[in-house]
C-alpha cells in the first residue's frame, strides 16, 4: 500500500500479480548437451546430435515428449567425437520414469573401456540398481581410489512416477552429490585424483550413451534401461542445490 494525497490508500498491487509467473527456469551456466527426446535425438545445442538403436520409440514425457526404451535393443548413441569429458566440475541428469527393473539400468553413460579392448581409465554413469535405488559412479584415470560409487538407499525411483535425477562432482567443495526429485539424496568427500581431469587417452571413441552402456571389448550393449528418459544433459559445473531444485520445481523445466 502506499498514500497519494487527497485520494487515502493505493492498492500497489498489480492486478495479475503472479498470473504470468514463468513455467521455465532459465538454463545454468555450463550447459554443453541436452537430449530432450522430442521425437528425435538431437542435441539442444546442435553439436552432439544423438542415433538411435533397436526399438527406440518416444512417449509422452515430463516436459514434451521423452525416448521410450524397451530394455532389450533401445538406446541412444551420442557424442561420436569422444568431446564430452569433464576437466573439473561436472553434473549429468535426466527425468526417469520406470514401473519395473530386474537389473542395474544405465541412464546417462560415458564409458571409456566401451567397444575395444583398449581401455582409458575414465568413466561416469547415471543409473539406477536392481532396487531402483538411484546411483552414479565415476573413474578418473591413474586415480588410486578407482571406481568412486555413489548411491542414494532411501528412495527407489522404479515406480511408474517421473524423477529427477542429477549427480555431480563438485571439485571446489571436494564433493560427490545425487540429487532426487530437487534434493540432496546422498553425498561422498573425493579428494586427490578423483578431482582431476578425464579424457581419451586411449585413442579410441567412446560416445555418451542414454539407456544403455557398451561392454568392454565387444559391439554389445548392456544395463539397458525399461522405461522413458526425459531431458538427458551434462553441464560443465557443479550444479547448486539452488539451481536443482528450481528446475524440479518448475512445471516445464528449464527454458528452451
Amino acid at each position: 500500500m502506499f498514500f497519494v494525497a487527497g485520494c487515502g490508500e493505493i492498492d500497489a498491487t498489480p492486478v495479475d500479480a503472479g498470473l504470468d509467473a514463468a513455467t521455465c527456469v532459465p538454463t545454468p551456466a555450463g550447459l554443453a548437451a541436452r537430449w530432450r527426446g522430442e521425437n528425435v535425438t538431437a542435441d539442444d545445442k546442435g553439436l552432439f546430435d544423438g542415433t538411435a538403436h533397436g526399438s527406440l520409440a518416444y512417449t509422452p514425457g515430463r516436459h514434451g515428449s521423452a525416448f521410450l526404451l524397451d530394455g532389450t535393443t533401445a538406446y541412444v548413441t551420442a557424442d561420436s567425437g569422444d568431446t564430452l569429458w569433464p576437466m573439473g566440475s561436472f553434473s549429468v541428469s535426466a527425468w526417469v520414469k520406470a514401473a519395473s527393473i530386474s537389473a542395474t539400468s544405465e541412464i546417462l553413460v560415458k564409458y571409456g573401456c566401451g567397444g575395444s579392448t583398449a581401455c582409458d581409465g575414465n568413466d561416469y554413469e547415471l543409473g539406477v540398481d536392481a532396487n531402483g535405488h538411484p546411483r552414479f559412479n565415476f573413474r578418473v584415470n591413474g586415480s588410486p581410489t578407482g571406481n568412486v560409487l555413489l548411491t542414494d538407499t532411501l528412495h527407489s525411483v522404479i515406480d511408474g512416477n517421473w524423477h529427477y535425477l542429477v549427480a555431480l562432482r563438485d571439485v571446489a567443495a571436494g564433493e560427490l552429490r545425487l540429487h532426487v526429485d530437487g534434493a540432496v539424496a546422498a553425498t561422498r568427500a573425493i579428494s586427490g585424483g578423483d578431482l582431476g581431469a578425464m579424457g581419451n587417452v586411449d585413442g579410441v571413441a567412446d560416445p555418451v550413451t542414454i539407456g544403455a552402456y557398451q561392454r568392454s571389448g565387444t559391439d554389445l550393449f548392456e544395463g539397458l534401461f525399461a522405461g522413458a528418459i526425459d531431458d538427458a544433459a551434462y553441464y560443465t559445473s557443479a550444479l547448486t542445490d539452488q539451481q536443482i531444485a528450481a528446475i524440479y520445481a518448475a512445471p516445464d523445466g528449464e527454458c528452451p
